[in-house]
Formats: C-alpha cells, structure tokens, sequence
C-alpha cells in the first residue's frame, strides 16, 4: 500500500505485467519481426516505405505498441482523493455490498488496502463467447484507505484465459460505485 501511494501507481508482479501488456508486447515482437525481414538483416536496410508492405506493417505496429503502451501505463495510475470518511462504516457497507453481488469477493484485506475481485455477469457476455476476443471477464478493484484519503482503482481481470479484453466500462461503474460507497459515511464521521 506504502509503494501505492508513493508512486502512485498500481503495482503489479512479473508475471501480472506480462499478461496487463500483453497487447503491447506481441506488436513489439511483430514490429521487430516484420523490420528485420524474419530476422534476416537489420532494420531499415535498404528501407523504402513505398515498396515493402512488410516495413509499413512494422511501423505501424510499433505506433501501436506506442500508444498501448502508453495508454496501459497510464492507467495504472491512481489518484488519490481527499475526504472525511468512516472508515469502519465503509467496511460494514462494503461487506454488504459483497453478500449483495454474489460474483464478487473480498481477495486481500489489510487495515488500509482492500482487493475486491468480480466475476464475469451474463449480461456483459451476452449470447457468444470468443476465445481471442473477449467481454471483460470481471475485474480486480483496488481500494487504499489512509486517514483523510483514500484511492479506488479497477482493473480488467487479469487472467490467462483472454487475449484481448473488451471493457464496456465496467472499471469507471465500479470505481464509481466504490467512491460513492466511501463518500456516504461522510456523515457519521
């Protein structure tokens, strides 16, 4: 929680990282594939973008490296709001919350850190499931709570099963459900 708040960033393990930009990962290994010819001379040797489509596939897939990239990493950011809160009126509510939901779970609890994990809901799936491209598959929502602060942070789930995860704005709907849980026991402060 300490690193969180410091940094203010999420942070995620080795093997968490790989498979948040696992996006931006597979177009850096295409960029380099398709400007090195299948590994077969260095880039940009003898380049001339009008005539190799290999060369403008790879620098279009390095844009888009760039972009995911960025925009990953940028939403690992937190941001920490000030406010007066009951921090035990908070839990008690959230507990509620929880038995309310029944795809979602208390994951990690801590006297200033909370992980709550949800599952996936039919309505976000709807009728079809495709294995590359997927609905999200629930999220993992992050909650820091330190004296007159706090933090609310969710994140698609993170698991091996999809490799690309659609998210229909589940994260901003729990985050705000979250922010809106915490500022109603401003009045038993």
């Amino acid at each position: 929680m300490r690193e969180i708040i410091e940094n203010e960033k999420i942070k995620l393990s080795m093997s968490e990282k790989f498979r948040y930009y696992r996006l931006s990962i597979i177009c850096l290994i295409v960029t380099v594939f398709c400007l090195t010819n299948g590994f077969t001379k260095l880039p940009f040797e003898n380049f001339n973008f009008t005539e190799n489509t290999v060369e403008k596939i790879g620098i279009f897939s390095f844009i888009f490296f760039l972009i995911t990239f960025i925009y990953f990493y940028i939403n690992l950011k937190v941001e920490r709001i000030r406010f007066l809160y009951n921090k035990k009126e908070f839990i008690n509510i959230l507990e509620q919350t929880l038995e309310l939901n029944p795809g979602w779970k208390l994951s990690e609890k801590s006297d200033n850190y909370l992980i709550i994990e949800t599952k996936e809901n039919a309505e976000t799936l709807g009728i079809s499931r495709n294995t590359i491209i997927s609905p999200n598959m629930g999220n993992r929502i992050y909650i820091g709570l330190e004296n007159k602060e706090f933090f609310v942070k969710s994140l698609f789930n993170l698991s091996n099963e999809h490799f690309l995860v659609l998210n229909n704005g589940e994260s901003k709907r729990n985050e705000k459900l979250i922010i809106d849980l915490i500022k109603s026991t401003a009045n038993t402060v």
